[in-house]
């Protein structure tokens, strides 16, 4: 499953992202019930998006690592920024984005359903 932390430069993402993950650390056991027994603190450094990254992912590539994240139950990846950044960005500089909005949109669906799905029965957990 993927977090997305997305907002401006100098928002807060990164702070939001790291004490997150110090509580999800914290709360493993109750998480591992769930099945998630790994989380990723820099999970936006597997979908590198940045055009002036190198190692910039190219849209088929970048969908499967998103697909394959977005599918894997037993891992959260939290990310400082994902590929809404791109769309969005490129829209004032001169490069292009790696996926349209509808694309990642089409994309991100499983992420937000998965999510969703994850904060509820982490609510129905702690309910017991």
């Amino acid at each position: 499953m993927i977090i997305y932390l997305e907002g401006p430069d100098a928002s807060g993402k990164s702070t939001l992202r790291d004490r997150l993950a110090k509580e999800l650390v914290n709360q493993l056991e109750t998480i591992r019930a769930l099945g998630i027994t790994e989380i990723v603190k820099n999970g936006e450094d597997l979908i590198p998006t940045r055009p002036t990254n190198p190692k910039r992912l190219t849209f088929e590539p970048l969908l499967r690592k998103l697909c394959e994240m977005a599918s894997d139950l037993h891992v959260l990846y939290l990310c400082d920024r994902g590929p809404i950044s791109d769309v969005i960005y490129r829209t004032f500089d001169k490069h292009q984005p790696i996926m349209t909005l509808n694309q990642y949109l089409i994309v991100s669906l499983d992420t937000v359903i998965l999510f969703s799905l994850f904060i509820a029965i982490l609510k129905y957990h702690k309910s017991y």
